[in-house]
């Protein structure tokens, strides 16, 4: 059997995740939306083009795959603050309705604004038992799921960042 290419990244987030209490990861996760709105502002619908996920990828297409990213893992956390766990397996990494930049923004905004609301909901309480269920990742608790999207999130960020300079 060969050796599971997503250990490391697991193990790598669950060590960052240990130590973090929820109000240090909320502090964390202002930080991602500041840090994203920042390097997204004033970019336009011609500095993104838009088209098939399967080519090089332009902001537009970093700006779609964070706004499903982040409604997945907001919709995972809203759960858990319902003391149910979540599995992932089925959920949407792109839209697939090939919204226009706009509206990729504008669902970026939205789902920034309720990440950061359901990690303060979760600093008042999540079941012990409550787990997230990544496709590639496995198991993991909510705390440990809110570090690994902000570290998705982050990368994605400063992907946009080198495009624009």
């Amino acid at each position: 059997m060969a050796d599971d290419p997503f250990a490391p990244l697991k193990d790598w987030v669950q060590e960052q995740a240990a130590p973090l209490s929820w109000e240090a990861v909320l502090g964390r996760a202002r930080e991602m939306r500041a840090a994203w709105q920042e390097t997204t502002d004033g970019i336009t619908a011609a500095d993104a083009p838009s088209g098939p996920q399967d080519g090089e990828w332009s902001p537009w297409h970093l700006i779609n795959h964070a706004g499903a990213w982040l409604e997945n893992a907001t919709n995972a956390l809203d759960r858990s603050t319902q003391d149910q766990s979540t599995d992932l397996g089925t959920d949407q990494a792109f839209y697939q309705d090939m919204p226009s930049f706009a509206a990729a923004s504008e669902r970026v905004a939205t789902h920034l604004d309720r990440f950061v609301a359901q990690v303060e909901a979760c600093a008042s309480g999540v079941g012990e038992n409550v787990i997230v269920t990544h496709r590639r990742l496995g198991e993991l608790n909510p705390r440990e799921y809110a570090v690994f999207t902000m570290w998705h999130v982050n990368d994605h960020e400063k992907q946009i960042r080198e495009m624009r300079s």
